[in-house]
């Protein structure tokens, strides 16, 4: 199986192995996060966050307990609802 990764704009070179790195250890074993953003926030996610992103996760609720930083791998904007879906993987350090 084969990926084809697109790095951030104004990615720098010398990051870009570091990058790749990360992204294989997470396709072997992803710990993924499906969320959805409501509109209310301020200041407001959606559309302000796209994949490439790293965003704090913190959930404590009942017995779910998450906290960890997570990169955006995909991104959705619902524009009748004007909710954002996002599709999170935990980053690993390296």
């Amino acid at each position: 199986m084969e990926e084809v990764f697109t790095a951030p704009d104004g990615t720098p070179i010398d990051a870009l192995g570091s990058m790749a790195t990360e992204r294989l250890t997470v396709s072997r074993n992803p710990i993924s996060l499906e969320i959805t953003l409501l509109p209310g926030r301020n200041p407001d996610p959606i559309g302000a966050l796209w994949p490439g992103d790293d965003v704090p996760v913190t959930i404590n609720r009942h017995q779910l307990h998450i906290n960890g930083t997570y990169r955006i791998v995909r991104a959705a904007i619902n524009p009748v609802g004007n909710t954002m879906d996002l599709t999170l993987n935990l980053r690993v350090p390296l």
